[in-house]
């Protein structure tokens, strides 16, 4: 199965984290199906996900994480030469903080697998949320090209399904997300992405000029809401 694993792997997991993924993997995990493995370490949730990649498969993941009130602090994303994704969280409850509850995962295990529209459930969740926030931070992203994926760096203001919004800009322009980083700090979100293009390594300038833009914009919107 490590033969399997893009170059760079080994490098950047610890070998106990290795043998959680090998666990994981075996079986892998058929068509449809998701491998979760959620361990509590204390202030926040270390979770692990397999399943057969798929395009646009962390604004799924990212979404059902949201629906469900949990914020993601950091994702490392990999996906095996055979086709299976190998998504490592570091996550915590969006209210307060905290490990998620164990009796939550199986919830959330259910979701990813099932046809749940998952645009519908986030804006059922935003309706409780308020936005005050935002016209206090105006968004700024900036990106330069490293050897492999071009980076971008978004500032915003925090909120509901902020992930899932930015990871579908990102895939709608034909995107790859390899290594996310959320850093959230007093209501604003410092997010961090390294993207390679359609055809694999950094995207051209025009490409990540405008991706830039996309980011920027839907980082600044407030999803609409449906009166209550």
């Amino acid at each position: 199965l490590l033969a399997t694993m893009p170059e760079g792997y080994r490098d950047r997991y610890e070998p106990e984290e290795i043998a959680r993924h090998l666990r994981l993997l075996l079986p892998p995990p058929a068509s449809g199906r998701v491998h979760l493995d959620a361990v509590d370490e204390g202030r926040f949730s270390s979770l692990v996900v397999a399943t057969p990649d798929a395009p646009g498969l962390l604004v799924r993941l990212a979404g059902v994480l949201a629906v469900h009130g949990i914020d993601v602090l950091d994702a490392r994303l990999t996906t095996s030469a055979d086709g299976v994704a190998l998504d490592t969280f570091t996550v915590q409850l969006g209210a307060g903080g905290g490990a998620v509850p164990p009796d939550r995962w199986t919830a959330v295990q259910e979701d990813l697998e099932s046809g749940m529209d998952v645009e519908a459930k986030l804006k059922t969740r935003r309706r409780a949320y308020r936005h005050g926030i935002l016209s206090a931070i105006t968004p700024r992203v900036d990106h330069h090209a490293d050897r492999d994926t071009t980076r971008f760096e978004v500032r915003c203001a925090d909120r509901v399904g902020l992930l899932h919004d930015l990871a579908k800009v990102v895939f709608e322009h034909g995107g790859d997300i390899h290594l996310a980083k959320i850093d959230t700090r007093g209501g604003q979100v410092i997010d961090v992405f390294h993207v390679s293009g359609p055809g694999g390594g950094p995207l051209n300038g025009a490409e990540a000029a405008s991706m830039a833009r996309a980011l920027r914009e839907a980082a600044g919107t407030v999803p609409q809401q449906d009166p209550v």
